[in-house]
């Protein structure tokens, strides 16, 4: 399951996906933009995978495999992305009115 990965390659299509994501925040909460983000990348993977293997029985063979890569590669991805947005707490607070303000009552 593992292919080499060109990094500028891959943040490049990366950046094109989050362009389209920052335009659906027009019209869609990022709690739904993120849910679709994260259907559409397992749906594309399911493909990926379905499209490697000559019939049902080596699909089948594969699922676990995948499945194992792909939630490693994810949490990877996700733990990377989390320590670097821990410094927009610290550094200077840009993202402060995506933070809810759990004190006000409403």
């Amino acid at each position: 399951m593992s292919t080499p990965v060109d990094d500028q390659a891959l943040r490049e299509i990366a950046d094109k996906f989050i362009s389209l994501a920052n335009e659906q925040t027009e019209t869609t909460t990022p709690d739904m933009i993120g849910l679709g983000f994260m259907f559409g990348a397992s749906r594309y993977a399911a493909f990926v995978v379905a499209s490697q293997c000559e019939d049902l029985d080596v699909y089948n063979l594969n699922i676990d495999e995948a499945l194992d890569f792909y939630t490693k590669q994810f949490r990877s991805m996700m733990s990377q992305n989390l320590d670097q947005y821990k410094s927009q707490f610290v550094e200077k607070p840009r993202y402060e009115h995506l933070v809810k303000d759990v004190t006000k009552k409403t």
